[in-house]
């Protein structure tokens, strides 16, 4: 995974949410922030899966993880992540992300399990 994903800038104006890809498949994904859906005063990040041209696959659930951050907190959070990306998938609490990441289109093993408010993340159906 190190080397091998491209941060792509989408709003250069001063955006918090970014797309990154894979360069070995070309898979391509979008993080944005937005609000928990368990604790709705509080922040987290969403990834989705991409289509080719950049739009988010809306036929694929997204994975929602990092809950409780605050507002403030987001813009430090998400550079932290673009600054390192491949540290931040290698943490712990992100072994469902990577493994949904990685997995062949269309794999639903690979769909953690984890509930939100531990912040480690999981897919869900809004």
């Amino acid at each position: 995974m190190d080397g091998g994903i491209e941060i792509i800038e989408a709003n250069p104006r001063g955006g918090i949410g970014f797309h990154f890809k894979f360069r070995d498949s070309g898979k391509l994904f979008r993080l944005l922030p937005s609000r928990c859906p368990q604790q709705p005063r509080l922040w987290c990040f969403w990834v989705y899966r991409c289509r080719p041209g950049g739009s988010v696959d809306s036929s694929d659930l997204p994975w929602i993880g990092g809950a409780g951050m605050t507002r403030e907190e987001l813009p430090q959070a998400a550079q932290a992540i673009r600054d390192d990306m491949a540290a931040w998938l290698r943490q712990e609490s992100h072994e469902g992300l990577r493994r949904w990441l990685l997995a062949e289109d269309g794999d639903e093993s690979s769909t953690p399990a984890v509930a939100l408010p531990s912040g480690t993340g999981r897919r869900v159906r809004l």
